[in-house]
């Protein structure tokens, strides 16, 4: 009566499943807070507007589809006030979108789909934790 490697390989996995649905909605909704379809290739400029939405969201722990086009808007200018780590969360993530170019059969040059996207918010879903904890260290270090 308890639970063995099993059970809790099989919490594990459902864990992250619902870990990556919940990131999937969210980015659905950072879509649709863009006025962007999820079935239209985007230019990598759009993809990154895109990650700023969904990363200005996260950080703030506000779900995309709770937040106005205008008021995106007002956020994304203040960011960098409101979170000081902004710009580096910034270059992280898109570090984390070329390699996942990278490591798809996609080119570099081709139009960017939904899934490539996706694939980017599933590595930022991994790695935050870590990054973030970096980040809280070093301007730890700034503020003293």
């Amino acid at each position: 009566p308890g639970f063995d490697d099993y059970d809790v390989a099989v919490l594990g996995l459902t864990f992250k499943f619902i870990i990556h649905v919940e990131a999937r909605h969210r980015l659905e909704a950072s879509y649709s807070l863009a006025d962007v379809d999820t079935e239209e290739s985007l230019e990598e400029e759009s993809v990154i507007d895109l990650l700023d939405i969904y990363m200005a969201a996260y950080i703030l722990r506000q779900h995309p589809s709770k937040i106005s086009p205008a008021r995106i808007q007002v956020i994304l200018s203040r960011m960098s006030r409101i979170y000081p780590y902004w710009p580096q969360t910034q270059n992280w993530t898109r570090e984390l979108f070329a390699s996942a170019r990278r490591q798809a059969a996609w080119g570099p040059n081709t139009d960017v789909e939904f899934s490539e996207v996706v694939r980017t918010v599933e590595l930022i879903e991994e790695q935050y934790g870590p990054f973030q904890w970096r980040g809280g260290i070093e301007f730890k270090k700034m503020l003293l």
